[in-house]
């Protein structure tokens, strides 16, 4: 069995420094074109299943690699989510 863990696109917040939390965050430039990359370099042929975090940064993510494709199963579940900062959410590291 393989295992291939993959973190989202670079973002907007991460651009900010910001501690994002259970935002949903917003694809920069350069994390669609990541995205983009990983589309070319890993083939979806070898995939069986997706697993993810269901926050946006991370489907807009998935969904640039996926290309539309809806063959491969893909569970969205907030147990893959980024830490709650509570009130530090949305501040500046």
């Amino acid at each position: 069995m393989k295992l291939c863990l993959v973190r989202h696109g670079e973002t907007e917040e991460n651009l900010a420094r910001m501690l994002q939390g259970h935002l949903p965050g917003r694809l920069s430039d350069c994390g669609k074109r990541q995205a983009m990359d990983l589309k070319q370099n890993l083939n979806l042929e070898d995939v069986d299943v997706i697993v993810s975090s269901d926050l946006k940064r991370v489907t807009d993510t998935v969904e640039i690699v996926l290309g539309g494709r809806e063959d491969i199963p893909w569970l969205k579940t907030p147990l893959f989510r980024e830490i709650n900062w509570g009130s530090m959410t949305g501040m500046k590291i």
